[in-house]
């Protein structure tokens, strides 16, 4: 049986369906040593870049900037 460890990944939306999204992956961290061991990060940062994966395994963490630009586009665009 192999180790478990959990990993925050900081992604971007590339693509939204109905059920799943594409993401690129920006950063990760974690407090696990595999995770923070840098000759892991490559490996570990392939395993989810530009895959398309559940939007119910997403958590959305958006700081106020964010969340002022995401309603002023949507104003722009008359959403």
């Amino acid at each position: 049986s192999g180790n478990t460890f959990t990993v925050y990944y900081e992604v971007s939306l590339l693509n939204v369906s109905d059920t799943k999204a594409k993401v690129k992956v920006h950063d990760i961290s974690g407090t696990d040593n595999y995770v923070r061991d840098k000759s892991n990060r490559r490996g570990i940062i392939g395993f989810l870049d530009e895959q398309w994966i559940d939007i119910s395994e997403l958590k959305l963490i958006a700081d106020e900037a964010t969340k002022r630009d995401i309603k002023l586009e949507q104003i722009l665009n008359g959403d």
